[in-house]
């Protein structure tokens, strides 16, 4: 089963684009995922809707034979944890699936009207090029997901599991996150540092992980936890 993403354009503000390949490049390790780009057509003096189905065609082209599900404001919503069930439904089904995005101006009606489904990433409208880095972001935390499901059934729910992509800063900040409110009342935390990056945060990863607690709290009706946690701090 092959995941395709299929793109209008090529992102063109550098950060984002960097963003983009990461989390492509990323979730690549993990699903057979292939990326289509299509040419973006010049808007300038064109209409909208002339613009949208230049493009349109180009995708059709590109995504002969394959069924595809388009992302738009007003398709169907899902839950992160929602969207991993249903990508595992849709790996188990064997078939490739391509998820499409369009460009300044949206998708044209041709590519909407041949769809398999309807998918919306958001409530609001988001920029195309941020609409990618959201559905990259989103296949690599399919994976997490499926991981953490799977150590929680193994372990009978006693043990909680945290991926550290790398060792950068922000790696960092998401695991203190992911130890604190998921799995704080857990026995033990596989952590998980296949295809990590590298970086320079382990000797405080390794710190925190070699850390007594000194104090905890329980909140009425709630889980005993660090008391940092609890607060809010």
């Amino acid at each position: 089963m092959r995941l395709v993403i299929a793109a209008v354009g090529r992102p063109r503000d550098p950060a984002l684009a960097a963003a983009v390949t990461a989390y492509q490049e990323r979730a690549a390790r993990y699903w057979p995922l292939d990326v289509i780009e299509v040419r973006d057509e010049p808007a300038r003096g064109a209409r909208p809707t002339v613009v949208r189905d230049r493009e349109g065609a180009r995708l059709l082209d590109r995504l002969a034979g394959v069924r595809f599900v388009v992302c738009e404001r007003d398709g169907q919503r899902r839950t992160s944890e929602e969207f991993a069930e249903w990508l595992h439904s849709i790996r188990e089904s064997g078939r490739d699936v391509a998820f499409v995005i369009g460009g300044a101006f949206g998708l044209a009606e041709s590519v909407t009207a041949a769809a398999w489904r309807r998918m919306s990433l958001a409530p609001w409208t988001l920029p195309h090029e941020v609409a990618r880095l959201v559905l990259a972001e989103q296949i690599y935390r399919n994976w997490v997901e499926e991981n953490r499901k799977y150590v929680a059934k193994q372990s009978g729910g006693r043990l909680g599991y945290v991926h550290m992509r790398d060792m950068s800063d922000a790696a960092l900040t998401q695991f203190y996150m992911d130890l604190d409110s998921e799995n704080r009342a857990k026995d033990g935390v596989v952590i998980d540092i296949r295809n990590n990056n590298g970086g320079f945060v382990n000797a405080y990863a390794l710190d925190v992980l070699t850390r007594r607690p000194y104090l905890t709290m329980t909140p009425r009706g709630g889980l005993q936890g660090p008391a940092r946690t609890v607060l809010g701090q």
